[in-house]
């Protein structure tokens, strides 16, 4: 006989046999699970099996599951009212979840299987999430159509997805940390939905391309952070906001095009190393991080509605050269820092500041003419630099360089 989820049974931990391992009582005495207040705050991640929740529990709190990677199943009771943020997170063989109707509150990326708001380089974690449903009579929470996902009834709000998922029509955002499903494929948006969340689809390594539909005009901080496997993404005109990071990591992305009705560019595709070819609207004023360690990058045209670039191209080690606009008044911090194969940059006349480590280790830059125009200097801006010359007045030379000199051949020091 197989554990079913569905045949009531006496609190306690089962295993795959349905032969109950532990009491309730007994986990609690081992410190197997910490209760506060009737409230769950910490599970051991050694427990292995089938657990069933007592009675009277009233709520799961923060992170209490948090790699319990063993869990293979979790019966919810009806006295269960909250279910904290990331609660169940990286329960790896969790297959299938069941939301009470006593639940009123659920945290964002309750039952995601990698790291909820982490945005480090991509890990394969195995997530085994295929079910999720809300039992009916539930008064904020439904699963609506058998969509397999956690929707909050008033707002519309998609709180949690798994690979499984149909997102329905009427959805108007997908939350939080809503996907974070490496074994998530393929996604329809439909056009209800106005906002991707922040994290809406971290690490979900398995996702090939999606398509945004005009009615959405916000994508959040780190949304599509850590996607490996996507290979296309149209941004629709509608979007006017690209949150931090939006993109970062896509390393399978190698073209891309920012609508324009986008005004500024933030980390949104940095470490996308695929990346060869970028367009950059004239909508555009600013430029911080947007294709830092994008090393398949070998070329960039900055339109002239950019006023300030910080750190924008760090590290692009395939870009040989750049062409920076009259509109640009700013270089900032590491903006071409590492960038190995650049050969050649114009620095117009209108830039009056070049930060620190701008253009450090250009390894390949023989040659820099900074305009008089620049009054500010840092003093590591040109590490490594074989030869600038400069004939203002910001001091620090030379700068990090190997050699600085003015136009008429005198060495400044």
């Amino acid at each position: 006989v197989s554990f079913d989820p569905s045949v009531p049974r006496e609190a306690g931990l089962y295993d795959s046999n349905a032969n109950q391992v532990k009491t309730w009582d007994a986990l609690i005495d081992d410190g197997t699970i910490t209760l506060n207040d009737n409230i769950i705050s910490r599970c051991s991640v050694s427990i292995s099996g089938n657990l069933v929740i007592k009675d009277g529990v009233t709520g799961i709190g923060n992170s209490a599951f948090n790699q319990c990677r063993n869990l293979t199943n979790v019966t919810i009771p009806g006295s269960v009212t909250s279910i904290g943020a990331s609660a169940f997170v990286q329960c790896t063989e969790l297959t299938s979840v069941t939301i009470p109707d006593s639940v009123t509150s659920i945290g964002s990326g309750a039952f995601c299987c990698g790291d909820v708001g982490g945005f480090g380089e991509y890990e394969s974690i195995k997530d085994s999430l295929e079910s999720i449903s809300v039992a009916e009579g539930n008064t904020v929470y439904d699963s609506r159509n058998n969509c397999n996902a956690i929707i909050k009834t008033e707002t519309n709000e998609l709180v949690q997805g798994c690979k499984n998922t149909v997102i329905p029509d009427g959805v108007t955002s997908i939350g939080r940390s809503a996907f974070n499903c490496s074994r998530l494929t393929s996604v329809t948006i439909p056009d209800s939905v106005t906002s991707l969340g922040d994290y809406a689809f971290q690490h979900c390594a398995g996702l090939t391309g999606v398509t945004i539909p005009d009615s959405v005009t916000s994508i959040g901080d780190w949304a599509f952070n850590c996607c490996v496997g996507l290979t296309s993404v149209t941004i629709p005109n509608s979007v006017t906001s690209l949150g931090i990071g939006a993109f970062r990591a896509c390393s399978g992305l190698t073209s891309v095009t920012i609508p324009d009705s986008v005004t500024s560019i933030r980390s949104v595709f940095a470490n996308c190393s695929g990346l060869t070819s970028v367009t950059i609207p004239d909508s555009v004023t600013s430029i911080d991080g947007a294709f830092a360690f994008c090393s398949g990058l070998t070329s960039v045209t900055i339109p002239d509605s950019v006023t300030s670039i910080d750190g924008a191209f760090r590290a692009c080690s395939g870009l040989t050269s750049v062409t920076i606009p009259d509109s640009v008044t700013s270089i900032g911090e590491d903006t071409f820092s590492s960038c190995s194969g650049l050969t050649s940059v114009t620095i117009p006349d209108s830039v009056t500041r070049i930060d620190n480590w701008a253009f450090a280790f250009c390894s390949g830059l023989t040659s820099v003419t900074i305009p008089s125009t620049v009054n500010s200097i840092g003093s590591s801006a040109f590490v490594d630099v074989q030869l600038v010359i400069y004939d203002g007045t910001s001091g620090n030379a030379p700068w990090g360089a190997i050699k600085a000199m003015r136009s008429d051949g005198t060495v400044l020091r």
